[in-house]
């Protein structure tokens, strides 16, 4: 799977998500994904230990070439490999995203 990595200078949080794979139908489109999901890593503090970096996980979806934001779940992992696995697993089973807290506690709970 190939992972584009994004930053951006204005805010604090960073963007890396997994890329969605592109097939084509019988009229040879490409057709992608309705939902796809991505590893946000955040600088976070807390009273108790400090400033610390986190990785949040981003629900997307894609209609006539727009993304749009449906859910953020944040401070999920300080390893960003496990939320980046996490990512591709939602947008290769197209996750729904109103099942994306129950995937995170589940996940958390292993």
């Amino acid at each position: 799977m190939v992972y584009k990595f994004c930053q951006n200078i204005l805010r604090v949080r960073t963007c890396i998500h997994a890329a969605v794979s592109k097939r084509r139908d019988n009229f040879d489109r490409e057709v992608i994904g309705v939902f796809w999901y991505h590893c946000v890593m955040e600088r976070l503090y807390h009273p108790a230990c400090g400033a610390y970096t986190s990785f949040g996980i981003a629900a997307y979806s894609t209609s006539h070439g727009r993304h749009r934001k449906l859910r953020f779940i944040s401070d999920v992992s300080v390893d960003p490999v496990r939320v980046l696995r996490l990512a591709a697993r939602c947008t290769a089973c197209q996750l729904d995203p109103s099942q994306l807290m129950d995937v995170v506690e589940d996940l958390l709970a292993a």
